[in-house]
Parts: structure tokens; C-alpha cells; sequence
């Protein structure tokens, strides 16, 4: 298999921002797809409210999400890669 690690069970994204405003969530997707990117945008409850994810993915190995990483970071954006939670 190489250094290359393949999670089968497992996605890994790549998330730009989170928000407890919707439409701040909304405003980050369009400038994300600006630069040829395809985010979405999901759901989850936090400290009672909803929160919005705005993420790209899913990506199946490592080395993917690090290249979309590296290439959203030459753009300015601040981006961490996460699992499927």
C-alpha cells in the first residue's frame, strides 16, 4: 500500500468556516466556489443553536485533502481537514 493511507470507513473533508449564522456560512460557499470549488454546507446542534459547517469533500486519502488544503491556504483561506463526524 505505500505511504499512502486510504480510509475506506472514513471521509475526510476539508473545512473553511464555521458559523452560527447561516447566511455567514452562505457568504464563504460562494467565495469558496469562486475558485472552482464545489462546498456545501451542513448542519449541527452546539451549545443549544445550530451551527454551519461550510466544507469540501469528501475526499478518500490524505494526500487529496492535503492538496485542496494547500490549495484553498493560497487563496487565504483558513482551512482544517476533518473526519466524518
Amino acid at each position: 500500500m505505500g505511504s499512502e493511507m486510504c480510509i475506506r470507513d472514513r471521509s475526510i473533508f476539508i473545512q473553511v468556516g464555521s458559523f452560527g449564522d447561516r447566511e455567514n456560512a452562505r457568504r464563504l460557499m460562494e467565495r469558496v466556489e469562486n475558485y472552482g470549488f464545489d462546498p456545501q454546507i451542513s448542519t449541527y446542534s452546539a451549545g443549544g443553536g445550530v451551527m454551519y459547517r461550510v466544507r469540501i469533500g469528501p475526499e478518500f486519502s490524505q494526500s487529496g485533502a492535503e492538496r485542496v488544503a494547500s490549495s484553498l491556504s493560497s487563496h487565504g483561506f483558513l482551512v482544517q481537514i476533518v473526519g466524518d463526524e
